[in-house]
């Protein structure tokens, strides 16, 4: 019965040895754990939160403004050329160069001329405004995702690398 509790009183003493080695033992784990959570939640608050959605709503809302944009440049190069036609036949006008009888039918010549340029308007406004606005926001927009791609996977890459590490 001594050899018993002489036994047991030796697996107590070890085990309160044991008991503070753990207990630094876990100690150092956890602190090292809060030392990884810290940095992970520095990364993660360099992420944006602004998700696909956020990156499709700009691009629409672009899209849309590009096109307003387009329309009201179109309609102020229509305007400009109304104007100088309008300056160009009263010059005419008032310098006696001008004939009701128009034979040559110049006067017909330029308004066909006119209606000609009036179709091509908007089409070069809206090539104008897509490549002065829309082409330069899409490449950012393809920037930043790309960006937030990379760091999201150096964060992923981190987590493994760590989580490897501790088992």
């Amino acid at each position: 019965m001594q050899g018993l509790t002489a036994q047991i009183a030796a697996s107590q003493q070890q085990l309160k040895l044991s008991n503070g080695t753990l207990q630094a033992s876990v100690t150092e784990t956890l602190k090292g754990d809060d030392r990884l959570l810290t940095r992970l939640e520095g990364l993660a608050g360099d992420l944006k939160e602004e998700d696909d959605k956020v990156g499709d709503s700009i691009a629409e809302r672009t899209r849309k403004l590009s096109a307003k944009l387009a329309d009201f440049t179109a309609e102020e190069i229509r305007c400009r050329l109304d104007r100088i036609f309008l300056e160009v036949s009263l010059k005419d006008f008032e310098s006696k160069e001008y004939r009701l009888d128009d034979p040559e039918g110049t006067q017909q010549s330029l308004e066909e001329e006119m209606s000609s340029l009036y179709s091509e308007i908007s089409a070069v406004a809206e090539m104008s405004v897509h490549q002065n606005f829309v082409e330069p926001i899409m490449k950012q927009l393809v920037q930043r995702k790309d960006r937030d791609k990379a760091l999201s996977g150096a964060i992923l890459h981190y987590v493994r690398l760590t989580y490897v590490d501790a088992m």
